[in-house]
């Protein structure tokens, strides 16, 4: 129901048919989904991260000594950041 009223616009209409369609549950199989997306743009983040960020820091000529790679809940921070912007 809350993640019905948060996408709005046609997506409501396309995530009722979607729930009418997998039964009762539906709204309980659309919420593992949104869990699961979250998660997977958090490792997406997380892994983005400590892949890139050491090579921006030694092309602009500062030491990966200084480098700590992003942990879990930091990356999980950050996709909730910009998911509100």
């Amino acid at each position: 129901m809350v993640l019905r009223r948060m996408l709005g616009g046609s997506l409501e209409k396309a995530s009722k048919e979607m729930t009418t369609k997998m039964g009762k549950n539906g709204e309980v199989y659309m919420f593992f989904l949104g869990v699961m997306m979250l998660i997977l743009k958090t490792l997406m983040v997380q892994w983005a991260y400590n892949k890139i960020w050491p090579k921006l820091m030694v092309n602009s000529g500062q030491s990966i000594e200084k480098f700590r790679p992003l942990d879990f809940h930091e990356a999980f921070l950050l996709v909730i950041l910009f998911m509100f912007l």
